[in-house]
């Protein structure tokens, strides 16, 4: 993978953190959610499955950014994530 592949995969899933927006506050910094996105993509090249970017989103909501409880709509965000995934690295 050329280091411009790496910096477009970093780019969109930064983009689709960021676009679920985590704990649903507008106006925020663009990297917010930063914290996020080298966990997840290290994750998803070892072939994380939806559950368990599940698991991590929903810890990484209640432990790092303290909400009460995790998003209602995180695991389909995660299975979206590993389809997403999936089609950047299947063959063309």
């Amino acid at each position: 993978m050329s280091r411009g592949d790496v910096k477009a995969e970093v780019a969109e899933l930064r983009r689709r953190v960021n676009d679920w927006n985590l704990i649903g506050v507008g106006g925020l910094p663009e990297d917010e959610y930063d914290c996020l996105v080298g966990p997840l993509l290290s994750k998803l090249h070892a072939g994380a499955s939806a559950d368990e970017l599940t698991a991590f989103l929903n810890d990484e909501a209640l432990h790092h950014f303290g909400l009460s409880s995790a998003p209602a709509d995180t695991e389909r965000f995660a299975r979206d994530l590993v389809a997403w995934f999936g089609r950047r690295t299947s063959p063309s």
